[in-house]
């Protein structure tokens, strides 16, 4: 049977977001180019302040009014940047769900699951109320809540934190989402309920054929769970492949050091855990070079002088922005799970 052709769903290009701040204009996104096919999961990665909700933010048009935004951003052949904002949120609300880290705030503490459930299928498919209670239901036994006809018009405090979570993919889930976005989706759950979790959006994503992207700045999440990853640093993308290929063969310093600090079960017992030293770069400043350099122990004159681009760095599109990429790989694919 021939393959079938790629559809894009995401389609980013030249993303810049500039944002005034008392000090100064802070410089959160530089230049992001990115794309994402229907029925594909991306993963992107990267330590606090890297840019990856921010990003989240500018797609959503949730980013702040002051903030200064150029590039192009198409949802389905539809360019979003510069859309009306009431027609971007239709579009957008109707098509996308998204899953934020904090189930609890993210929770009306005074109102029933079931209601908050089916809000985005009342606004966005104009159903009834019969239908609404129905669909939630429905909803809550698909994600794994027990008793879902109970648990409708029960209130959020009356769930754990996993079962909280599983009520907001229900959420996200209710308007029958062509992508669903996991923004730091399992940060705040305990090991097996993150397994859990992800599990379970694997499971979804493969009865719905929706694309997923799926934010985080544990690279254990995304191992074997995404089929293209993008590493962010410093507002920047400094790396950006398949999956496999970026974990075999890292071709940016920072992406090999995240690598390397994720314990592997392989590993001696007696061995050290990695960390890398030093503080993110300051947003504040326009930087010209490579804003790893600071922290990178392979870092010459050149990586303080001239910015890197990405560049081949392998095979099916694997591409770095690095001077210095690593010679030795720093861990299999499953040595990260």
């Amino acid at each position: 049977m021939a393959p079938q052709p790629q559809h894009t769903l995401l389609d980013i290009r030249n993303l810049h977001l500039r944002l005034p701040s008392p000090k100064g204009e802070l410089h959160l996104l530089n230049d992001i180019s990115l794309t994402l096919e229907r029925g594909r999961t991306l993963g992107i990665v990267g330590e606090s302040g890297a840019g990856k909700s921010m990003l989240i933010r500018a797609i959503m048009g949730l980013a702040s009014r002051k903030a200064r935004i150029s590039g192009e951003i198409r949802f389905d052949g539809d360019t979003i940047t510069g859309m009306p904002e009431a027609r971007r949120r239709r579009l957008l609300g109707a098509r996308v769900g998204v899953v934020f880290q904090n189930p609890t705030a993210s929770l009306n503490a005074f109102e029933r699951v079931g209601p908050q459930v089916s809000e985005a299928a009342r606004v966005h498919r104009g159903i009834s109320a019969e239908e609404a209670r129905e669909l939630a239901i429905s909803l809550l036994e698909r994600v794994g809540i027990p008793d879902a006809a109970s648990c409708h018009d029960r209130y959020p405090h009356e769930f754990s934190g996993g079962m909280k979570q599983r009520i907001m993919i229900a959420s996200a889930l209710a308007i029958e989402p062509d992508l669903l976005i996991a923004d730091e989706a399992t940060t705040a759950l305990d090991v097996t309920v993150q397994k859990e979790i992800l599990d379970l959006l694997q499971i979804l994503q493969a009865e719905t054929g929706m694309g997923m992207i799926q934010v985080t700045h544990n690279l254990g999440v995304v191992a074997g769970r995404t089929d293209e990853v993008a590493v962010m640093y410093g507002g920047r993308l400094v790396e950006t492949g398949p999956t496999r290929a970026v974990f075999e063969a890292p071709g940016h310093q920072y992406t090999q050091r995240l690598i390397a600090a994720v314990p592997s079960l392989q590993a001696p017992i007696d061995q050290e855990l990695v960390s890398i030293p030093g503080q993110p770069p300051d947003r504040l400043i326009g930087i010209r070079a490579c804003p790893f350099a600071p922290r990178c122990a392979a870092a010459t004159p050149l990586c303080s002088e001239t910015m890197p681009v990405l560049a081949p760095a392998g095979d099916d599109g694997h591409k770095a922005a690095c001077h210095h990429p690593p010679r030795v790989p720093a861990q299999t694919l499953e040595g990260a799970r």
